[in-house]
């Protein structure tokens, strides 16, 4: 292939990318998302505060808030949205390039295209190329930072090791879960130690780790505090077997999916993944040449979710969405598998099954409209629309104020505390305070009103329901207004309470 043939595949898989990233952006919001750009929206004397007592690290909403402060009004609502979705656009766009040029170093550059190809279109690099958190950057972050590491290996040139330095120590700043990356990268230098030029680097890579603790050090003494927090409120569960099945279809097709495409995308998934450790396997019996590079592949594809199983069965740590690169790497395998299956029909099949749970992934992924990704916008607009002077519109819980909050800070609203112990309750006391976002309780949120809206996912209702309980906030309003007008807006209920009669 030509280099101009080469780049101008790269260049269309770039467009692409954007392409297929720029509708998630215009239509598609969440907690997660506003959480991110209410952080983005304070002053970094509050976002060091407040994120502190959180469980991620300040530089992605840092960045955020730059980006956005020279581009729109923060608080501008549906602007301040689309703005924060176009970063993680731009920094997927970027990505594109950066993995090819990586991929192509340590990979055969048909692999690399084809890895390229997946990384632009695949839904779970989708999503994530347009979700307003950190994921983004700490895949374009973690790129960087192997790379350097494996040009160092090759050269053994200073710049290199401390470019790997600086990386790893922006990837950390960047999420918190990036040392299982650099803990992957040593045990590359240590599956290669019997070399005798691997071992006298020990001593360089030492002094590179020292480089990052101390840049790393002014974080470090919140990060116990953090895994903490996540320990204490989190809904992570230690992992079992269920979850090796649902990384490998998340790094395929992502979740959700329709429920009629749940065992076929598993299934499939397993298949393609298990044909790509049969084929990896014959490539190394039958190719030395190659050993080297397959080793390192299949360590980077695989080692981070390794790592992450066992320290979350003390710690539950374990989201696919932290081993991005992973997936990534893993596509340059399957790529490599597919191309050299010596059944060519066999991966005509394959390749065309897996091009089509892509397609009904992407598909699913853009016009799902339910818990977490409801239509808060649209509700939003209804409230904004239907309430009156003197109304207070009550949230039952943050999931659905937070996004509300960022789409119209005009609207008086407020939400209820979680229950104790609650899988909701995922944020700090000194995160929502250095917000501004503490809860209130009922008492306080309608005295004096006439008037009441309450925003309640259908899903709580139903579990309430289930349990023989009524939902506590809608059972004591119940008990004081008169019977609420229903609205229905995909999974939300909205109810509005009037002493009016």
């Amino acid at each position: 292939m030509t280099k101009r043939r080469q780049w101008g595949l790269i260049a269309a898989f770039t467009g692409l990318a954007v392409a297929m990233r720029w509708p998630g952006a215009q239509r598609q919001f969440e907690y997660d998302k506003a959480i991110s750009i209410l952080f983005a929206q304070l002053d970094f004397q509050r976002m060091i505060q407040a994120t502190a007592a959180d469980t991620m690290p300040p530089l992605y909403y840092a960045l955020l808030h730059f980006w956005n402060t020279a581009l729109v009004d923060l608080t501008s609502g549906s602007g301040v949205v689309f703005w924060s979705r176009m970063f993680s656009v731009i920094i997927a766009a970027v990505t594109v390039p950066v993995f090819f040029q990586s991929a192509h170093f340590i990979a055969d550059e048909r692999d690399a295209v084809i890895a390229t190809g997946l990384v632009a279109v695949a839904p779970f690099h989708v999503f994530y190329g347009h979700y307003v958190r950190m994921y983004g950057l700490m895949l374009l972050t973690g790129i960087a930072t192997a790379t350097f590491f494996l040009l160092w290996l090759r050269d053994g040139r200073r710049w290199q090791l401390g470019a790997f330095a600086v990386a790893a120590a922006v990837s950390l700043y960047v999420h918190s879960l990036a040392f299982l990356l650099i803990l992957t990268l040593d045990a590359i230098v240590l599956v290669q130690a019997f070399r005798r030029t691997e071992r006298s680097r020990f001593g360089g890579l030492a002094l590179a780790h020292a480089g990052i603790v101390v840049a790393y050090f002014p974080w470090l003494v919140h990060l116990p505090g953090q895994v903490e927090k996540v320990a204490r409120a989190f809904w992570i569960t230690p992992p079992g077997p269920a979850e090796i099945i649902r990384t490998v279809l998340v790094f395929h097709f992502h979740l959700p999916l329709p429920a009629w495409a749940l065992f076929s995308g598993a299934f499939i998934g397993l298949v393609l993944a298990a044909v790509t450790v049969l084929e990896t396997r014959r490539r190394w019996l039958y190719h030395p040449d190659e050993r080297h590079r397959l080793a390192t592949l299949t360590m980077l594809a695989v080692l981070p979710a390794m790592l992450m199983f066992p320290v979350s069965q003390v710690r539950p740590i374990y989201i696919e969405r932290a081993v991005l690169f992973s997936a990534s790497v893993y596509f340059v395998l399957l790529a490599g598998a597919l191309r050299l299956l010596p059944s060519r029909r066999f991966a005509l099949v394959l390749g065309s099954v897996l091009a089509g749970g892509l397609v009904v992934g992407n598909v699913h992924q853009y016009y799902y409209e339910e818990f977490p990704r409801s239509p808060f916008d649209a509700a939003t607009a209804f409230l904004s629309q239907h309430s009156l002077p003197g109304d207070i519109v009550l949230h039952d819980n943050k999931l659905s104020y937070s996004p509300s909050l960022v789409l119209s800070r005009e609207l008086p609203q407020a939400y209820l505390p979680d229950p104790p112990n609650s899988p909701n309750d995922t944020m700090a006391a000194g995160t929502t305070s250095a917000m501004a976002l503490e809860p209130t309780s009922l008492e306080n949120a309608v005295s004096g009103r006439r008037r009441v809206w309450l925003v309640v996912f259908r899903q709580e209702l139903a579990e309430s329901d289930a349990s023989g309980r009524a939902l506590a906030s809608k059972h004591w309003l119940d008990s004081r207004y008169s019977s609420p007008q229903e609205t229905r807006i995909g999974d939300l209920s909205i109810y509005l309470y009037s002493l009016e009669g």
